[in-house]
């Protein structure tokens, strides 16, 4: 009997991709230094390379990893489904809609209105109905932007306090204030790193614990997962059994997926089929070097798992059904994407798997075998790419179709996560 749950019929669901933010680019890869600890909360700080620490009394948090660009980077998370449309780069393709966690609807309005606008969820703390915004970053420096239409951004509020003993304001680097990743589900935004937040409507954030450092996070199965800890109420935490470190995280088809690189085994993928304990697959990284090894770019669709690294371009692509352990495959890129392309993020959406590289996009609509390419233009390299019905957005710019860009308004700086809460 399989272990995973039954996906006989998996609907196609999309997550809010986001990679690591292009500013990598321009600093280069951190080096390996020891965790370090913040001695006036006795409290780890993140480490150099990249990977969040635990606090005094927990479990390691991650598994080592030299990070990109200063050691940045998202969770993934489950929200985002699925859902009809018709154009975008090449032609026309409908998806299946469904509930923004990856699952199905599970809070009033969990679905976008017709209209397009943000969709309504009831606050379980005052019973009311609450708009949220279509999109939500977080990153450096305890950034949290939010957009009501993918084309002009406002920073979000601060909470009324941080940790005891933390020196504010908040500084950008790999440190405590960085937020490495972010999820919604079920009316509630968390945003994890060196500290963990929380919020109702993406605008108005609340600390959630002191000293609580996450690789990642999603939602689904009525709860929220990290990389290290689940909770059924976004709130109060339990440690999982084993710690794993989470380049990206995501929740679909009924399965938690974490991806990491540069450890000292080589990287990982790790699977959870019941949001509280985590399995590793048993892959190859065919076609990496020794060096090159592991992933850090991940998303969901069409009843599969897609992911690949951001820094290495002999990084194989990586694709799991979910069916069984050992249902995934590891193709070469030089197969799909030829010699030596970089690959700058991967995201899900108008019923399609979609590659960005420097220049162009590659898309493959679900029951293809085959990717086209496309050239973009009015934009540098695209990263923290979410697709929606009617919009590709990343932080720092928008477009219709894939193709023409346009910068957009206050663009927040150094992100690490984009979540979608509409769905394409």
């Amino acid at each position: 009997m399989s272990i995973l749950p039954d996906r006989s019929e998996p609907s196609p669901r999309r997550l809010s991709v986001a990679s690591c933010f292009a500013f990598a680019a321009l600093v280069g890869c951190g080096s390996h230094s020891p965790d370090t600890v913040n001695h006036d909360s006795g409290v780890d700080a993140p480490s150099q390379d990249g990977d969040a620490v635990e606090t005094p009394g927990g479990d390691i948090m991650g598994i080592g990893g030299g990070s990109v660009g200063g050691g940045g980077r998202g969770g993934g998370s489950g929200e985002g489904v699925g859902g009809g449309s018709v154009g975008g780069l090449s032609g026309q393709e409908t998806g299946t809609g469904g509930s923004m966690d990856g699952g199905a609807p599970d809070v009033a309005g969990d679905t976008a209105s017709p209209d397009g606008s943000p969709p309504d969820v009831v606050d379980a703390a005052t019973d009311m109905q609450v708009s949220v915004p279509p999109f939500v970053a977080v990153g450096y420096a305890a950034f949290r932007g939010y957009s009501t239409d993918g084309k002009t951004w406002t920073q979000a509020h601060d909470p009324a306090s941080w940790p005891a003993g933390w020196m504010g304001p908040p500084v950008s680097g790999d440190n405590q204030w960085l937020l490495r990743g972010g999820c919604y589900g079920a009316g509630r935004f968390l945003a994890v790193g060196g500290l963990t937040l929380t919020s109702a409507n993406g605008i108005d954030w609340a600390l959630v614990e002191a000293a609580q450092a996450n690789d990642g996070c999603a939602y689904g199965l009525g709860l929220w997962m990290t990389n290290a800890r689940y909770s059924n109420d976004g709130v109060n935490w339990t440690h999982l059994p084993l710690a794993v470190s989470a380049r990206k995280m995501i929740f679909g088809g009924g399965l938690f997926v974490a991806v990491g690189d540069n450890d000292e085994k080589g990287g990982h993928v790790a699977f959870s089929s019941d949001g509280k304990g985590w399995t590793l697959l048993a892959i190859s990284y065919i076609g990496s070097s020794s060096n090159g090894r592991g992933y850090n770019l991940l998303t969901y669709g069409g009843g599969k798992f897609l992911a690949t690294n951001l820094a290495f371009s002999d990084a194989p692509i990586f694709e799991w059904d979910g069916v069984s352990p050992n249902s995934f495959t590891e193709t070469a890129r030089s197969v799909v994407l030829g010699s030596n392309v970089s690959v700058t993020d991967v995201a899900y959406g108008r019923g399609a798997f979609v590659i960005a590289t420097p220049g162009a996009l590659y898309r493959r609509p679900l029951g293809s075998t085959s990717w086209q390419k496309t050239a973009y233009t009015g934009t540098g390299d695209i990263n923290n790419l979410a697709i929606t019905d009617s919009l590709y957005v990343t932080p720092g710019a928008w477009s219709a179709d894939g193709v023409t860009w346009t910068k957009s308004q206050n663009s927040p700086p150094a992100i690490t996560k984009l979540l979608s809460t509409t769905g394409p």
